[in-house]
């Protein structure tokens, strides 16, 4: 079966199509299923954040290989019988899939169904009558004793779409639709839209083609998004300080994205009816170092500390940049056994036994090291800044939004307040509430 047949329904990830075409081919030869001396994958497991295919990649992979299937979905009260059921059951054919979506959640903190999963897995027949095809949103939430050769042969990495990628993935869509491309630049959409899921983007697609059918352009797309992924469905005249405050905190996410203009752009900054967001993205560099992931954690955190160089505090909605932050924090640990201290060094981290406490203790040592070590540099930059963000927040709050053009013109004028944006502009009341909080403050 060619390739392109066999993932019609799926865009882009060229390089795990390749890896799944070679398993597919082994399984198709019969030299290698009757041979006593070569052993095939008992199992492929799919990693990655929701949303991204995992799922999709199995039930096209299923289909392809055109033999009986059978699924573990855990419903029954007893899974540990519904497991050796399932495995005896396919044992019978000639050759036959078992299909677990969420393995993660099936085995949960059942050590008794780990047990008889493994058990079933190493009775598996070494020449491969039985493939099992299993999906986690992250390999971190599985034992190491289960995702190991003879068990878990092939990990895939399902992640958010980037690159070309995610030009391919708009392209499927659009084509799907009928939909005219010639008014659309795919590479300014697929530069706001990095670290966008497959989901996601098909959502903008859709959103995009009901408000304007097949006559779309670049700016259609970009309304798209904003409305499905981000929530903006109101335009609304920020006049609550609430909203200065969400100013506040969207000019130090800016400014920050300013500061590494080497590897960042900043696109635009907008009030939306869930409170603000920030669009930053990578610029097109091949380049990826520890450097980038440190900034990437500095830019998420900038948010939360511009709010607190301006208020003292920062308020309930910085949760998700903080989470965001960590979860790059864990990231750049797992991926580069980086401390935080320096750059590579000697694993601290043994990243083939992550389910002992001990892995869990290190990682969340070295996690804390790296997010106050970043917070500490962007809090220290943000307040030598502050003039800097002040000049946004106070246009964001006026405006509604601002966008990449708005932002360099803005902080190339020496004299702002002198300048076409007055200061009277701004309600006075807000004005007076910020710096009466500062002085509040900066006299406790």
């Amino acid at each position: 079966m060619e390739k392109k047949k066999l993932f019609e329904n799926i865009a882009g990830y060229d390089g795990i199509k390749e890896e799944l075409m070679n398993i597919y081919g082994w399984y198709k030869d019969k030299e290698l299923l009757n041979s006593k001396d070569v052993n095939l994958p008992r199992g492929i497991l799919f990693c990655g954040e929701p949303g991204n295919g995992k799922t999709l990649f199995i039930r096209e992979y299923s289909k392809a290989l055109d033999c009986p299937s059978y699924s573990i979905t855990g419903d029954n009260k007893d899974v540990c019988k519904e497991i050796t059921e399932t495995f005896a059951k396919a044992r019978k054919n000639k050759f036959a899939l078992i299909l677990i979506d969420e393995m993660d959640l099936l085995i949960g903190k059942d050590s008794q169904i780990l047990r008889v999963l493994q058990s079933e897995l190493d009775g598996l027949n070494k020449n491969g009558n039985v493939l099992v095809l299993a999906t986690t949103n992250s390999r971190r939430l599985l034992p190491s004793a289960l995702i190991r050769p003879g068990r878990f042969d092939r990990l895939i990495n399902v992640d958010a779409p980037r690159g070309k990628e995610v030009m391919q993935i708009y392209k499927f869509w659009l084509e799907k639709l009928h939909v005219d491309m010639s008014n659309i630049d795919l590479v300014h959409i697929e530069r706001i839209s990095r670290r966008m899921s497959c989901a996601s983007i098909k959502t903008v697609v859709n959103d995009a083609y009901l408000r304007g059918k097949t006559k779309l352009t670049t700016k259609d797309l970009e309304i798209a998004r904003e409305k499905a992924i981000v929530g903006d469905y109101t335009k609304y005249d920020p006049l609550e300080y609430r909203n200065y405050r969400i100013a506040i905190h969207e000019a130090g996410h800016a400014v920050m994205g300013l500061r590494f203009g080497k590897h960042y752009h900043v696109y635009n900054a907008k009030f939306c009816s869930s409170g603000g967001y920030t669009t930053v993205y990578e610029n097109n560099n091949l380049e990826d170092s520890i450097e980038k992931r440190l900034e990437q954690i500095q830019i998420s955190l900038s948010g939360p500390l511009a709010e607190r160089v301006f208020f003292k505090r920062h308020d309930v909605g910085s949760v998700i940049d903080i989470d965001r932050a960590q979860d790059y924090c864990s990231r750049l640990i797992e991926r580069t056994c980086y401390n935080g201290f320096g750059d590579y060094v000697t694993p601290i981290i043994d990243n083939n036994r992550p389910d002992t406490n001990e892995h869990h203790r290190r990682t969340e040592k070295a996690t804390y090291k790296i997010l106050k070590k970043q917070e500490k540099d962007a809090y220290r930059y943000l307040k030598k800044h502050k003039k800097e963000i002040r000049l946004l927040a106070d246009c964001l709050y006026t405006k509604g939004e601002i966008t990449s053009d708005d932002i360099h013109k803005l902080l190339n004028i020496d004299d702002y307040y002198g300048s076409s944006i007055n200061k009277r502009m701004i309600p006075q009341s807000a004005i007076a509430y910020t710096s009466s909080l500062e002085d509040n403050n900066s006299n406790k």
